[in-house]
């Protein structure tokens, strides 16, 4: 069986990728983009800051 080989990417260019008002996240990986699923349950009402607690500017 042969695979392809992904091209990995740099953070900078994974920056310059990046969708904005994307409907999606994603991160990067060891140099792959992976598309990140939509957090469920309990955590797809949490925020950043409301886990660290900071306060809202």
């Amino acid at each position: 069986m042969v695979e392809a080989q992904r091209k990995t990417v740099s953070f900078d260019e994974f920056i310059a990728w990046y969708p904005e008002n994307s409907q999606h996240r994603y991160e990067l990986h060891q140099g792959v983009i992976i598309e990140m699923p939509k957090p469920r349950g309990k955590h797809s009402g949490n925020s950043l800051n409301e886990l660290l607690d900071f306060p809202k500017a």
